[in-house]
């Protein structure tokens, strides 16, 4: 559930797979609603894990985060031989 007044989280957000958007008070209740009948039984229609493993995580960032490095840092920045991605550890 997730207000679509906040600034930033909304790429982890697709309505009805990830879970639903309030505006406000006056549909918070609503959209609570949905949430909780479509997750009762089995079959429910939110797969946020799915969506963050086809998006994101080390296998798909690690090559992004590589690149944006290569391409901001690269004059200062030399990475061995083969190097195709990183994966930030640690913080």
């Amino acid at each position: 559930l997730m207000n679509q007044n906040i600034m930033g989280g909304w790429k982890y957000m697709v309505e009805g797979e990830t879970g639903e958007f309030f505006h406000d008070m006056s549909d918070f209740k609503e959209s609570l609603r949905k949430i909780l009948d479509n997750t009762r039984g089995g079959n429910s229609p939110y797969k946020p894990l799915e969506l963050a493993k086809s998006k994101y995580g080390n296998v798909n960032s690690g090559p992004r985060l590589f690149e944006f490095v290569k391409k901001n840092w690269g004059d200062r920045v030399q990475f061995p031989d083969g190097t195709a991605s990183l994966i930030p550890t640690g913080a």
